[in-house]
C-alpha cells in the first residue's frame, strides 16, 4: 500500500526500505526520486476518461505496463499513483546504477521504463518491484546480480499534496 503522508512519513518510508534491504551484511545501494503530482494530471485525466491505452500521452504509453495503468485508474488519486510509480522507476534505475558502480548506463531521457513494474501483491500489502527479463539482462550485464525478477529490491512509495516520492534499496549481499 502506498503511504499518503508528510515528509516525516517519507523519511520513515526511506528508512524502512533501507532496513529491509540491509538484512544480510549491510551493503545497500539506494535510489530516491521525487515527482510533482501535477505533472501527471493530463495522463490521469485521460485514464479516468477511458482513453484507449494506445492513444495515451507518450510518457504513460511508453513507460507504464497495462497493469500499472489499470491500478492507477482505479486508485482514489490517479495522478498521485502515477507520479509515485514514475518516481519508483527513476529510483530503481538510480539504485541499480549505484550498485553497479556506475556501469549501468542510461539510455537517456527517452528510454522506456516499463521494464521496472510496480506491482501490488494479490490480497494487498506493500508495493513491490518486478523487473522484466530484458531489464534483468541489462542489470546483470552491468555486474549487478538481482535474484529472480526483482528479489533483493525493496521499495517504498509515499505521496502527499503535490509530491510523490519513491525509495528503492538494493541488498548487494543478495545481488
Amino acid at each position: 500500500m502506498e503511504n499518503a503522508g508528510t515528509a516525516e512519513g517519507a523519511s520513515k518510508a526511506a528508512a524502512d526500505a533501507v532496513a529491509r534491504a540491509s538484512r544480510e551484511d549491510g551493503r545497500v545501494a539506494v535510489g530516491v526520486d521525487v515527482q510533482e503530482v501535477e505533472a501527471f494530471a493530463e495522463g490521469a485525466e485521460q485514464l479516468m476518461a477511458g482513453v484507449s491505452l494506445d492513444t495515451l500521452v507518450p510518457l504513460l504509453r511508453r513507460n507504464f505496463t497495462g497493469a500499472e495503468l489499470e491500478y492507477c485508474r482505479a486508485a482514489p488519486d490517479c495522478a498521485s499513483s502515477l507520479a509515485a510509480r514514475w518516481a519508483a522507476k527513476e529510483a530503481v534505475f538510480k539504485a541499480l546504477s549505484s550498485a553497479s558502480g556506475g556501469r549501468l548506463a542510461s539510455a537517456g531521457g527517452g528510454a522506456p521504463m516499463a521494464g521496472a513494474e510496480v506491482v501490488v501483491p494479490k490480497g494487498g500489502g506493500a508495493p513491490e518491484l518486478r523487473l522484466t527479463a530484458d531489464f534483468m539482462a541489462t542489470v546483470r550485464a552491468a555486474g549487478v546480480q538481482v535474484a529472480g525478477n526483482g528479489a533483493g529490491l525493496s521499495l517504498s512509495l509515499s505521496h502527499s499534496g503535490n509530491q510523490a516520492v519513491a525509495v528503492v534499496a538494493v541488498n548487494q549481499a543478495s545481488s
